[in-house]
Parts: structure tokens; C-alpha cells; sequence
């Protein structure tokens, strides 16, 4: 694992894409153009590099997958269970049935 980035601070970054960016798109060219290692003008490697998946803890992946965190309505990003509010703490008391990719890219509807 080579760690990309660090965003430092007492708060998050107002806008973490701005920081992911510039990586994102220097991994999509070397996943297309690939890179050459030369030694003395000779070819040693030629690779591709492509990124396997992106971690963080609970706050930081929510924020990686545009999501509202595990303290929203909808606080569980792996399934499509709704909170009950008890008092101004959201709990799930039901299982949810697991979310599809296409549900997580098309975001929630308002309930």
C-alpha cells in the first residue's frame, strides 16, 4: 500500500476532491499511457498503474463516497436501511437490504 495523501488539520478539508484530483487523473494517464523505467538508455520496465480502492476510517471513507455519514437518515452505506431518530440519536433497528454499485452512484432519494 503506498499512502497518496494525508489531509492535515484540526477540521476536514472544505473540498477533499480538490485534493484527490490531480492524483486521480495522474493515475488514469498511467493507467492508459503506462510508464517506462530506463537504465543507461535501455528499457529495465514498462508498467501500468491502476488504483485497487481508496480507505480511510468511518468519517473519512463516508466523505470519499459522498456520503451523508453514519449519523444521516440513510447512515449506512452498505445497506438500505432508514434511521429511527430517538431523541436526536439516529438508530437502525431493522436490517437493511445490501445496496447495489448503481444505488451507490445514484445516490438517495429523499424519503
Amino acid at each position: 500500500m503506498i499512502t497518496l495523501t494525508i489531509t492535515p488539520g484540526p477540521s476536514k478539508p472544505k473540498d477533499l476532491m480538490s485534493f484527490l484530483k490531480p492524483i486521480i487523473e495522474e493515475i488514469s494517464a498511467l493507467s492508459t499511457n503506462g510508464f517506462k523505467v530506463l537504465k543507461n538508455s535501455e528499457e529495465v520496465s514498462s508498467s501500468k498503474v491502476y488504483l485497487l480502492g481508496m480507505t480511510g476510517d468511518i468519517p473519512g471513507v463516508a466523505e470519499l463516497i459522498n456520503h451523508a455519514g453514519h449519523t444521516s437518515k440513510h447512515g449506512c452505506r452498505i445497506c438500505d436501511t432508514l434511521a429511527v431518530i430517538l431523541r436526536t440519536t439516529p438508530y437502525f433497528p431493522n436490517d437493511g437490504v445490501l445496496r447495489s454499485l448503481q444505488s451507490l452512484i445514484d445516490g438517495d432519494s429523499v424519503r
